[in-house]
Order: structure tokens, then sequence, then C-alpha cells
């Protein structure tokens, strides 16, 4: 005798829908970490010697992914870099390392820089979803990843 699994009672959903049920009735942004890179030089690997400066950077991280959560990307957008919005820079000006340690990005792209505290975080905007943040990468020690100067 066998047990057949209870059948689902979840909603089908078809592929096209995605995009009208991921905006609707909301514009806060979401976060997505699937493409967040490997490279232990730009995710908090980074802080593997050390559990004090991962949590304090981890806190500040929190701090700044719950502030965003509660804005769209046109807030983020409008507001200055330097007072918790974001930056747009061309992947072309990156340093080629931090560049080839990047999942889905292409050299024509643009990515949303955020700061918190005194690191750096990367974001590409979803494609599928425009509520999206994709978390790419971190930078946890100035100029590993771009020339600030």
């Amino acid at each position: 005798m066998s047990i057949n699994p209870p059948k689902s009672k979840a909603p089908k959903i078809n592929i096209s829908d995605i995009g009208k049920r991921c905006s609707a009735l909301k514009e806060s942004i979401v976060f997505s970490f699937e493409h967040l890179t490997e490279n232990d030089e730009y995710n908090f690997n980074y802080f593997k010697k050390s559990n004090a400066e991962l949590l304090k950077a981890y806190n500040s991280f929190m701090q700044v992914l719950s502030r965003l959560s509660k804005q769209s990307w046109n807030d983020l957008n409008m507001s200055s870099h330097r007072k918790g919005g974001d930056e747009l820079l061309n992947i072309d000006i990156m340093e080629s390392r931090f560049v080839n340690s990047l999942k889905h990005v292409s050299m024509d792209e643009k990515l949303h820089v955020i700061r918190f505290g005194n690191y750096r975080l990367f974001l590409k905007r979803g494609t599928k979803c425009r509520r999206v943040a994709q978390v790419l990468a971190f930078e946890f020690k100035l100029g590993t990843a771009y020339n600030h100067g």
C-alpha cells in the first residue's frame, strides 16, 4: 500500500503574472541574495578573523536593510548618496578583480552603491520584478571595489 501526498492547495502562478504580482500595491524595496558573490573579499567572510568587526558590519548592514525596505526606488534615487541614498556607478570604472567576482552583470550596466558605516553595498535592480534589489557584493576595505579618489 502506498501513501499519496496530499494535493497542493497553493494557487498556481502563471509566470507572466510575476511582474504584476511583484509590484501590486507596494513600491517598497525587497532584497534578493541569490547573486551575492562567493568571493570572500566582497562578502561577510571578509571578517572571518574578527568576530567583533563582523558583528559591527552586520549590525550596520541590518540597519541599512531595514531603512531601505521602507523606501521605494524613487525615494532612494532622490536622496543624496551622502545622506542615505544611492550612487549609480558604471561597472567599467570598477576594479577588475571586483567585477570578475560578480554574478549576472555585464560591463554596460550600472550598480547602485549604498554607503553604510565605512562600507559600501552594491546592488542591481531586478529585471523581472523592479521592486527587487539584488545584493551583489560589499566593499569592506575602501578602494578594493573601485577608486574613490
